[in-house]
C-alpha cells in the first residue's frame, strides 16, 4: 500500500455579474495564527494565471479583504484560489453572468465556512447596486463609525436616513464582531455587544 499526504481545501464558488466589482471580506478568529504570505490569484481553465484581470488582496489585523473588477472575465472555466504560505487554503469555480442594461444589479451575501477543517471563517460580500447601464449607483450611501472609546454599546449616527441592514463590525485588531441593533431614528442606532468593552469600526450601508 502506498503511503499519502492530502490538502484539505474548502471550496467557495463565485458567482459574479459582470461590470459589478466584488468586494469580499473575510474575518479570521482572533486567535487565528495569520500566514506570513496570503496570495489570491485567478487562473485560466488550463491553469494558467488569468492575464486580463487579477484581484488586489489587502490584510487588516484578522480581516483579509479581496477585491475584484469583473469586466474582463470569462464567462465560464476561471477557478479561484485563496493560499496561504504557499498552500491553498480555499478555491473554487468562478461563474460570471453577461451584463445587462434592462435591469439594476445587487450584490450582498454572507456565509460561514471552515478552512484546514478547523479554523472558522466568516465571508461577507459587500454590498454594491449597478443601475440599468452597469454604472455604480453614485447615490448609494454608506457610513463608516470610527469607535475610539472601548464600549460595550456603540451609539452610531449614520445620517443616511434609512434603517440599514448591512453593517459589519470589527474591532481594532480587525477581528469581526457579533451585535444585537436597536434602531433609534432613521438616522442613528445602538450596537450592543453584551458585557465586552472594545473599540474599532462599524461599517454601515
Amino acid at each position: 500500500m502506498k503511503n499519502a499526504i492530502r490538502q484539505n481545501v474548502t471550496t467557495l464558488d463565485l458567482v459574479l455579474f459582470r461590470g459589478n466589482p466584488m468586494h469580499l471580506v473575510l474575518s479570521l478568529p482572533a486567535d487565528f495564527v495569520m500566514p506570513g504570505l496570503v496570495r489570491w490569484r485567478l487562473y485560466e481553465p488550463g491553469g494558467d494565471q488569468l492575464a486580463s484581470v487579477q484581484p488586489t488582496l489587502t490584510i487588516q489585523g484578522k480581516t483579509i479583504e479581496l477585491r475584484l473588477e469583473t469586466n474582463g472575465l470569462p464567462e465560464r472555466g476561471c477557478t479561484h484560489a485563496l493560499t496561504f504560505d504557499n498552500r491553498t487554503v480555499l478555491a473554487g469555480p468562478v461563474f460570471v453572468n453577461r451584463q445587462t442594461v434592462s435591469s439594476p444589479a445587487v450584490s450582498s451575501d454572507q456565509v460561514k465556512i471552515t478552512i484546514d477543517e478547523i479554523t472558522p471563517v466568516n465571508v461577507q460580500l459587500i454590498s454594491t447596486i449597478l443601475d440599468p447601464t452597469g454604472a455604480i449607483v453614485n447615490q448609494v450611501r454608506s457610513y463608516v463609525h470610527n469607535q475610539l472609546t472601548p464600549a460595550a454599546s456603540w451609539v452610531v449616527q449614520h445620517d443616511l436616513n434609512s434603517y440599514p441592514g448591512g453593517i459589519t463590525v470589527l474591532d481594532s485588531a480587525g477581528s469581526r464582531w457579533e451585535y444585537e441593533i436597536e434602531y433609534l431614528t432613521p438616522n442613528s442606532l445602538r450596537l450592543s455587544f453584551g458585557t465586552i468593552s472594545f473599540s474599532g469600526k462599524a461599517y454601515i450601508s
